[in-house]
């Protein structure tokens, strides 16, 4: 199944340095995503979804994710923070779901 996803135009060079994670918060329209699945990301880059993994907190994700996998270049703690700017204390307790794509 494909799915369209759309993020910041200057995310999409990083797939090519080294990003394999999308996080998103669990919304519902994300539950439909399943492993194979071919993820496109503003209509460009088409990715296909190798595993996906739920935490309650961004706190819970950054301790076993690697923040290079996300972000290349950034922290851990400069990539939540960054995600908590995005999304507020109570769309965060949906919990957060981690799309790893393969390379």
């Amino acid at each position: 199944m494909k799915h369209d996803f759309f993020i910041k135009s200057r995310i999409l060079p990083l797939f090519d340095e080294g990003k394999i994670l999308e996080i998103r918060i669990r919304f519902r329209c994300f539950k439909e995503v399943r492993v194979g699945d071919n993820v496109v990301f503003n209509g460009v880059v088409t990715k296909t979804v190798k595993a996906i993994r739920r935490y309650p907190t961004f706190a819970d994700m950054g301790r076993s994710e690697k923040p290079e996998h996300i972000l290349p270049g950034a922290t851990m703690g400069q990539i939540i923070g960054a995600l908590r700017e995005i999304y507020s204390p109570e769309k965060e307790k949906r919990g957060v779901i981690v799309f790893e794509f393969s390379p």
